[in-house]
């Protein structure tokens, strides 16, 4: 975690950036193993199905960048303010993406870093729960930098061709993304699941 976190913030290019912060969330993931009650195992799955719910679109987005060919380097900053005039919804699903990766409450990336760190403190490993609470603000910080960058609006914008998303796309951006923010608002039926999951996996016997 500590070598994911800290490399991140030194990118300036989203595709590294979620290289190296992958390991800080494989950090948590192992952390949840290794704490091994019930309540951890929820947690860890918990945290799977949110990692791949954000990933998902953010794997979308990122390949739709890529169809463009441009003087400016591809998934930076710069590149992606120049998407505010000509799709504007699609960055801002990407911000409630990268800020729900960041663990902003009430998104659901904040939920799952949560969880696990409830297991930790529960099973009283207090300066295990330490050390994540300040990673988590470590990664809720290169999150938040690229953000603001991003949406910092400034003279030097290059003109860019609308290449339209498909239907299929665009829906699970913007659904993936909606359901970032309304988790919030119902919970439980994920979380439920989750649990019915864990069971069927570890006490089918």
């Amino acid at each position: 975690m500590f070598v994911g976190n800290f490399t991140a913030i030194l990118q300036t290019k989203l595709k590294r950036l979620f290289a190296y912060s992958t390991i800080s969330h494989l950090g948590f993931i192992f952390t949840a193993l290794f704490i091994g009650s019930l309540e951890a195992f929820y947690a860890f799955f918990f945290y799977l199905v949110v990692y791949f719910i954000i990933m998902i679109p953010v794997f979308i987005i990122i390949m739709y960048l890529s169809d463009f060919s441009t003087s400016l380097k591809r998934n930076s900053p710069l590149f992606l303010r120049s998407f505010l005039d000509i799709n504007p919804v699609l960055i801002l699903c990407f911000t409630f993406l990268l800020l729900s990766l960041g663990g902003l409450p009430p998104l659901l990336g904040f939920f799952s870093k949560f969880i696990i760190i409830y297991c930790v403190l529960s099973a009283m490993y207090y300066p295990l729960a330490f050390i994540l609470i300040l990673f988590s603000s470590v990664g809720f910080f290169y999150y938040l930098q690229f953000v603001i960058y991003v949406w910092a609006r400034k003279s030097n914008f290059i003109k860019i061709l609308s290449i339209p998303l498909s239907f299929v796309d665009s829906f699970i951006i913007i659904y993936f993304s909606l359901f970032n923010i309304f988790f919030f608002f119902f919970p439980f039926y994920i979380i439920d699941f989750i649990k019915l999951f864990t069971i069927l996996i570890f006490f089918e016997n």
